[in-house]
């Protein structure tokens, strides 16, 4: 019987990042820059080719496909209620435009009473289904929506709004009565221009300045906490 290896493939702007795990539980990490000349999907199609680390991993010594993969990616979410009936198509495209021609993935958040709707392109998904003989989708914010949720939120009386960096997006979100009230990201560089949707979201939340939690967690810009430190008593850094 063939081992089943696991490899996290996680997409961002600029480089593929890999975790691979062995069948002895060891485990390895490795970066691809991307080359913008070539399409995402061809990129990935390079790496499972060429790469010594993918080669290695995808195939046992006859060729047969053994990596269950899990391609993580941080295309845009649109939440629903777990319990209302939708269409994945139709209420992702008049939630988001852009996204016409990929496919919906949807992703039950039971923790949070929420469905996840998010897309990924049709390309990608093949270069990983031609590579590897189990494939599970998943998008980069679920994890963390659950993480921030279990490890800082747990139900409590506090306000705590959540402010999340990665790959050139600012999300945030809030908690209230065990679910969602607020979550939206924003894609942006210029720190100004996140500290004011920041301070936008916050006031538009009715959150109080001096007794209310602000958490920031990932990739926090440079400074981003002492200039929030101007207008909000209690700034937070978050440890995912």
């Amino acid at each position: 019987m063939t081992e089943i290896k696991k490899i996290i493939i996680n997409i961002r702007n600029d480089k593929f990042q890999f975790k691979i795990t062995e069948t002895d539980g060891t485990t390895a990490e490795h970066e691809y820059v991307i080359d913008e000349k070539m399409s995402v999907a061809a990129n990935l199609r390079e790496v499972f080719r060429e790469q010594s680390y993918m080669k290695a991993a995808k195939t046992t010594p006859d060729g047969i496909p053994c990596i269950h993969a899990v391609l993580n990616v941080s295309t845009p979410v649109v939440l629903i209620p777990i319990e209302e009936n939708f269409d994945p198509e139709i209420s992702y495209n008049i939630a988001i435009t852009g996204c016409k021609y990929d496919e919906k993935c949807v992703k039950e958040i039971p923790l949070l009473d929420a469905t996840a709707i998010f897309p990924l392109n049709k390309d990608l998904k093949m270069v990983v289904e031609d590579n590897c003989s189990e494939i599970e989708i998943s998008n980069n914010i679920i994890q963390v929506w659950q993480t921030l949720y279990k490890n800082y939120y747990k139900g409590t009386q506090d306000r705590n709004l959540f402010v999340y960096f990665y790959n050139d997006v600012m999300n945030i979100c809030y908690f209230e009565q065990h679910r969602f009230r607020y979550a939206n990201s924003f894609k942006m560089k210029n720190t100004d221009d996140m500290l004011y949707y920041i301070l936008y979201v916050w006031k538009q939340l009715g959150m109080n300045k001096d007794t209310d939690i602000l958490s920031l967690c990932g990739e926090i810009p440079g400074e981003m906490h002492e200039k929030l430190s101007k207008f909000i008593e209690e700034v937070r850094e978050c440890v995912l």
